[in-house]
């Protein structure tokens, strides 16, 4: 069988390095894989590819075929994978998370990525260190702070009340590195649209909530990514 780019997740081998690990940083080495004997949910369509094994290097797929079909080295680790399932791990699109020690409980429950929905600075620290293998992970990806209006819905939240004050705000929050901006419920108006309009200037798409003062009609025109 052709290489198969996909990944793939078993909960089994993920409690396994997960639980061989002392702390989330101490990310083990990459390691040949077999899962031997799976059934392998593809996605592709709806049939399910019984009895094939799947072999592992450096964390990419190279081969879905019969066991006896694998060139191996020989300090592979082979995981009898009979009666089990192979599937692609799941996506979280809403999270709050706020704690690293948290991040590989994810990996141990089958989410390879998930979208954090109140972003600040360590986020983007999560993010990097998740993709230069320095601690263990899901795929990352994170909204800068909840943009609200004068009295806003949560304490904390980063407040836009003026239009003036909207485009310094956006570009900063692309230049700090966040992959979306959110809004939220008590933003007025001229201010959500000129967060739409500095976000599409600068290409960085924007979630969240529906303002009361600019409703669903206005929200769904704008452009905003998800609601």
């Amino acid at each position: 069988m052709k290489t198969c780019l996909l990944k793939f997740i078993l909960l089994l081998s993920l409690l396994f390095v997960i639980q061989s690990c002392a702390s989330n940083r101490n990310v083990p080495k990459a390691q040949d894989i077999v899962f031997k004997n799976v059934a392998v949910i593809s996605m592709v369509d709806e049939h399910i590819l019984e009895n094939k094994s799947v072999y592992i290097a450096d964390g990419t797929i190279i081969a879905i075929d019969d066991y006896e079909n694998l060139n191996l080295p020989k300090k592979t680790l082979i995981i009898n994978s009979d009666g089990k399932f192979l599937l692609p791990g799941f996506s979280d699109m809403h999270v709050h998370t706020d704690h690293e020690e948290v991040l590989s409980l994810f990996l141990a429950n089958g989410v390879t990525t998930i979208r954090n929905m109140w972003g600040l600075p360590d986020h983007v620290e999560y993010r990097e260190a998740i993709s230069n293998k320095e601690i263990l992970g899901p795929n990352l990806y994170t909204t800068g702070p909840l943009i609200d209006g004068t009295i806003p819905v949560w304490r904390n939240s980063f407040i836009l009340d003026d239009p003036a004050d909207v485009e310094q705000a956006i570009k900063q929050m692309k230049i700090d590195g966040y992959d979306f901006i959110k809004v939220y419920e008590r933003l007025k108006s001229d201010v959500y649209q000129e967060i739409i309009r500095v976000a599409k200037e600068i290409n960085i798409p924007v979630v969240g909530h529906v303002p009361s003062l600019v409703g669903i009609d206005a929200v769904l025109e704008s452009g905003q990514q998800s609601i």
